[in-house]
């Protein structure tokens, strides 16, 4: 097996023991993955196509490409093709799937999570807003319309988003691929990151959501558990040894611990 692929199924697995947990934490609180692992809604929040969603949920290691697609000989070569061909297919899905005319148009194409933690939408609304993607509503934003969001001419814009020949594909500039993604309201990185990382990263909140419910739903006393990992935990030399915890409390503890950092993180940054 080649060093390439060996890191892709290292991230592949990584990803299982998300797609698990999640699966576990739903069991737990009588919910249903499918609703918590939606395909759609995770191939728009990381633009990984709806086929690769279900392929690496699965554990599969997907290809993203066809072969004949990838030409050079060193591994450099293959992951710069790969990257380009990422690059040009996730323009594409950026126009194809935010549309103007759209319900998604009203929220100016912010991210599913961006508009899921505002509290702007309801469970359904949110759903529908996916609904409408699915089922095409609304019109192809044209070159023109997207150059003048981004300060581009039309014809910039037709070169990057209508390239054709897999072989000969033109790379934008990290600053118009910001602008560019910025008009459609994805994050840095949209364009370039690969499907099991970006899949990976999508499902982290799913986690953090479903620890907070468990935590919350669970009795005092129980909850308390978790907690040892704490600053409590090393003072108190009462606090039960988080080694000699359940594999699932110890899992749940340290979900619950990184959901504290990642918060104290974004205070600190505000």
């Amino acid at each position: 097996m080649s060093q390439e692929f060996a890191v892709r199924d290292g991230y592949v697995e990584q990803l299982a023991d998300t797609v698990e947990r999640i699966a576990l934490l739903a069991e737990q609180l009588g919910l249903q993955t499918d609703e918590l692992m939606d395909v759609w809604k995770l191939s728009l929040t990381t633009g990984v196509s709806p086929q690769h969603v279900r392929e690496l949920l699965a554990g599969q290691r997907t290809e993203e490409f066809p072969p004949e697609w990838i030409h050079g000989t060193t591994p450099e070569e293959r992951e710069d093709q790969i990257r380009k061909l990422r690059v040009r297919d996730r323009f594409q899905m950026l126009r194809e799937t935010r549309r103007k005319g759209s319900p998604w148009e009203s929220y100016g194409f912010a991210s599913l999570d961006e508009i899921a933690a505002s509290n702007r939408l309801t469970d359904d609304e949110l759903s529908y807003l996916v609904k409408s993607v699915r089922d095409g509503v609304g019109n192809l934003m044209s070159y023109e319309e997207i150059g003048t969001k981004a300060g581009y001419s039309r014809q910039t814009i037709s070169k990057l988003f209508v390239q054709k020949d897999p072989h000969d594909i033109q790379m934008p500039t990290y600053l118009t691929a910001d602008k560019i993604t910025a008009v459609f309201g994805v994050p840095e990185g949209f364009l370039s990151r690969s499907p099991e990382d970006a899949l990976r990263d999508a499902l982290k909140s799913v986690v953090q959501s479903l620890t907070v419910q468990l935590l919350a739903s669970a009795p005092a006393e129980q909850a308390a558990e978790p907690m040892v990992v704490s600053a409590r935990w090393r003072r108190d030399p009462d606090a039960p040894d988080l080694d000699k915890l359940a594999p699932k409390d110890k899992a749940l503890a340290f979900d619950f611990l990184n959901m504290l950092i990642q918060r104290a993180s974004q205070n600190d940054n505000e």
